[in-house]
């Protein structure tokens, strides 16, 4: 995270419940702009990953240009197999 965001804080949080496993991950980097194409490589591999495990992601962020504080959350869900 701090290698491509410039972060220099990042909070993990990872659980399991009801047949699922929630990973959240928030820093406090640059940001980008999630509905600008800005999707790199990095990004569209999280996707596909998830995807593949029949998953959900939540990815929101604000560049440091724009109002709200800058930063990235990646919020992952995926059920666990019974």
């Amino acid at each position: 995270m701090a290698r491509h965001s410039g972060c220099t804080r990042a909070e993990i949080d990872f659980r399991v419940d009801d047949g699922s496993l929630s990973l959240r991950m928030r820093d406090n980097g640059r940001g980008f702009d999630p509905a600008g194409g800005e999707d790199g490589y990095g990004v569209a591999s999280i996707r596909e990953r998830v995807a593949g495990l029949k998953g959900s992601i939540e990815l929101a962020s604000c560049r440091a240009d724009q109002p709200g504080a800058p930063g990235t959350t990646v919020a992952i869900t995926v059920p666990l197999p019974k």
